[in-house]
């Protein structure tokens, strides 16, 4: 049976080995000079000590420039193929234990007697080298972009600590398969990074071949996720409980409708207290960069987060990088929701703060600027310009407390 590409393969070798069978991977290839058996050729062939082929009737050699340069100053036909090098990374006494060998190598088995094959990527190795490699360009991605990016990296964890090349069609399509009750956007995260991972990896001769445009992908086209904005009790509740985490982030995320995203990578050199705003968000052209405006009630908030860490965000795990939401849901938000018995998503915090401002007559214009919301006045987008401090006051003139303590 052939074995797929860049699975590797096992040859067995000439002469009287103790073990003939030998386990070997493709290392790429190699120009080769290729000098027919003519006479013409012959003092070339010797002085570049060529080897015979019989198969070829030719002489071939390993190719150079000064070789090159001296066959084409003296008009000595030649050509030039390629020839495909190998890697051999372990020798047996019989073929099946060098299949068997060949085949834990491939299900991402950690082989202890040959180090060799740790030259080998992982799936994981190929993602952090691109990621490198796109935050070295000039142009470099966005924060957001790479929290999307990461998103997406993590929605293929069970393939993580295969060899990236010997990762299969099946094996990433039984991983999306499994993502298929997601939304659209979660999937097209995952699919997204895929892509230009293999893009990467064969640019720089880590795999064979662009398996990605293989993968079958679906999706859930239900809405299941119902948001509904925290209660005036709930939010009491929460200031009751501000000495939690998830409960200080929930309320950051009512009183100043952010995304769970947007607060989770808001840098603190990007919050002007003295102003009472900050400047943040992602997502679309009038949500990016936005005047973000602090509420009175929220301030010590913000300065106990700023005051706890030397992390350059706000909230930052405790090796100070920024949380992907995911992670921050799984470690912080879920277990906080579970033991206090609230039911809420991130992203109804967006939702209360929306409420609020309605429910406050701060005019549709200024709620979209405060929500990063698209602009439907064609008017409004080219000419409207609102200073900062207006919109801090249409925030401040929303009274959290008072309606808390009612």
């Amino acid at each position: 049976m052939r074995l797929p590409n860049g699975y590797g393969s096992v040859v067995k070798l000439s002469s009287k080995r103790r073990k003939p069978y030998a386990v070997r991977v493709s290392a790429g290839y190699k120009d080769i000079v290729v000098l027919p058996n003519k006479i013409p050729s012959y003092p070339y062939a010797d002085k570049y000590h060529a080897k015979y082929v019989k198969s070829k009737n030719a002489y071939v050699v390993d190719a150079t420039d000064r070789m090159i340069a001296e066959l084409d100053k003296a008009n000595i036909n030649y050509h030039i193929e390629g020839k495909r090098i190998y890697k051999y990374l372990a020798y047996f006494e019989k073929s099946a234990e060098a299949y068997t060998y060949l085949a834990g190598m491939n299900s991402g088995q950690e082989v202890k007697e040959h180090v060799s094959i740790a030259s080998e990527p992982s799936f994981k190795a190929v993602y952090e080298a691109y990621l490198a490699f796109m935050q070295s360009r000039r142009n470099k991605p966005s924060e957001s972009t790479i929290t999307s990016w990461t998103t997406g990296f993590n929605g293929w964890a069970s393939i993580h600590d295969l060899r990236f090349r010997a990762v299969t069609t099946h094996q990433l399509q039984d991983c999306i398969s499994e993502k298929s009750n997601l939304a659209q956007s979660s999937v097209g995260r995952m699919m997204t990074v895929l892509r230009y991972m293999y893009k990467y990896a064969l640019a720089h001769g880590l795999c064979d071949e662009d398996r990605s445009k293989y993968v079958f992908v679906e999706y859930s086209k239900e809405r299941k996720i119902i948001h509904k904005p925290f209660t005036d009790d709930e939010i009491k509740a929460l200031w009751s409980d501000i000495s939690e985490d998830a409960a200080m982030i929930a309320l950051l995320l009512c009183y100043t409708g952010m995304r769970g995203t947007e607060l989770l990578t808001l840098r603190k050199d990007k919050i002007f207290l003295d102003k009472q705003y900050a400047i943040g968000g992602i997502k679309t052209e009038n949500g990016i960069d936005r005047v973000i405006p602090l509420h009175n009630d929220i301030l010590p908030i913000i300065n106990k987060l700023i005051a706890r860490s030397d992390s350059k965000y706000l909230y930052s795990t405790e090796s100070g990088t920024a949380y992907t939401l995911p992670y921050f849901c799984d470690k912080v938000w879920d277990p906080y929701m579970k033991k206090s018995g609230l039911n809420h998503y991130t992203h109804d915090g967006r939702h209360t703060c929306a409420t609020k401002l309605e429910a406050s007559g701060i005019s549709k214009l200024h709620r979209q600027l405060i929500l990063g919301h698209a602009l439907s006045d064609v008017t409004d987008k080219v000419y409207t310009h609102v200073a900062p401090e207006v919109l801090v006051a249409d925030m401040n003139s929303i009274s959290w407390r008072a309606s808390c303590s009612s």
